[in-house]
């Protein structure tokens, strides 16, 4: 944990000074030239970083240091592998104008390798969830900083371990413990997850359980003389393959509730039958949910597929995320007029939403590529998000 002043810039902005200005269109027309070349490098110098969940070390370390080399007048808290940066421009002005933060993390989830381009794609680990938005967010604080800081009080989020199950290891949650000051000035976040640049409001809860069966082991050249638990499982495994997506509809936006094995095994042994199978069985739930509500849905969800109840143990919660509604977030929504929908995956939303903060989720990533081995990002995609953001901020 730590806070620290990176190298100072004159914090006297255009609007304490007497010098005339453009005229707001103009100043946008100009904003809006945007350095592509320059995006790409900091895109791509990202990729090359393996960051996967815990190892974000050296990912850390870069960001830290290029917002260091922007010669920008910010101030840095740290927690872990995680910071905030928060602009010190136009201090005159700091305490009336909404503060908005630009939220995304830093770890991935594919292996990784090198990145290459082809044609529009740039792949690399985490090209989409979520190293194009980093990206941006580093080329604003590098060049447009005081463009999109005009009206508004701006602060970035990187923060490490967003793609782990357990919400006590993800970063954010780390620094809203350390740092509950700050978050309270909060008026609004975007979280910049990957939502092929859309709109998508809310997001999924998340619950996790271990199911087990139980056999009895024997040789396998003589199987009668045991049980197998896998085969005990069948039933039950057949039972959650035919569980279908229930719709529930929330602020007009359509979340689907969903339930699926995501892990398996059986007790070793090449030669006998196995003792035990075991399951971690994922449960995504609308934000309609209480925990103790969704808790409950799951097991009898769980119980209803073929699961003993003494054999279900919940592993992990997190919470959905609301959609909580104020004027800036619509004006927000207004500005950037694009196509708007439900968040169908948890996101850190639902953290802003547990501290009655208005947050949405926007990003460049493509979403059908999270995760996936040879994850890309478009290059057009990255662009047109940025002069989005530009937009969005300096309007």
């Amino acid at each position: 944990m730590g806070l620290s002043y990176v190298a100072f810039k004159d914090s006297q902005s255009p609007l304490d000074s007497q010098s005339p200005l453009m005229t707001g269109q103009s100043r946008l027309s100009s904003a809006l030239s945007i350095d592509e070349e320059n995006i790409k490098k900091i895109f791509i110098d990202l990729l090359n970083i393996p960051s996967p969940s815990f190892h974000e070390k050296q990912i850390y370390n870069h960001i830290k240091q290029q917002i260091q080399d922007s010669q920008q007048n910010i101030v840095l808290l740290s927690k872990g592998h995680s910071l905030i940066a928060m602009p010190n421009i136009y201090p005159s002005a700091r305490k009336t104008r909404k503060h908005i933060v630009l939220v995304g993390h830093t770890d991935v989830v594919p292996k990784h390798f090198k990145a290459y381009q082809d044609k529009d794609r740039i792949h690399g680990a985490g090209a989409s969830d979520m190293q194009a938005s980093l990206s941006v967010f580093l080329y604003l604080l590098k060049e447009k900083l005081a463009l999109v800081s005009e009206h508004y009080r701006l602060s970035f989020i990187f923060y490490s371990a967003e793609e782990t199950a357990n919400i006590e290891d993800n970063g954010l949650y780390q620094l809203i413990k350390v740092f509950p000051n700050f978050f309270k000035t909060i008026d609004l976040a975007l979280v910049a997850e990957p939502t092929d640049n859309k709109i998508q409001l809310g997001c999924m809860g998340s619950l996790h359980a271990k199911i087990v069966f139980q056999g009895k082991p024997a040789h396998s050249a003589r199987p009668w003389h045991g049980q197998n638990a896998l085969y005990k499982a069948l039933p039950f495994i057949q039972n959650m393959s035919l569980v279908k997506p229930e719709k529930y509809s929330y602020k007009n936006l359509s979340f689907y509730d969903v339930m699926s094995i995501t892990e398996s095994s059986s007790s070793s042994g090449k030669t006998t039958v196995p003792q035990t199978w075991s399951a971690n069985v994922n449960f995504r739930f609308a934000p309609h949910y209480s925990r103790y509500q969704a808790e409950k849905a799951f097991l009898k969800k769980l119980e209803a597929c073929g699961a003993a109840p003494e054999n279900i143990e919940i592993t992990s919660f997190s919470p959905a995320g609301k959609i909580i509604e104020s004027p800036l977030l619509r004006q927000f929504l207004t500005t950037l007029d694009i196509p708007q929908e439900a968040k169908q995956a948890w996101t850190d939303i639902a953290q802003f939403s547990a501290l009655g903060l208005p947050s949405f989720n926007y990003g460049p990533g493509i979403v059908a590529q999270c995760h996936t081995e040879n994850e890309y990002a478009k290059l057009s995609d990255i662009m047109l998000y940025t002069k989005n953001l530009i937009r969005l901020l300096a309007k």
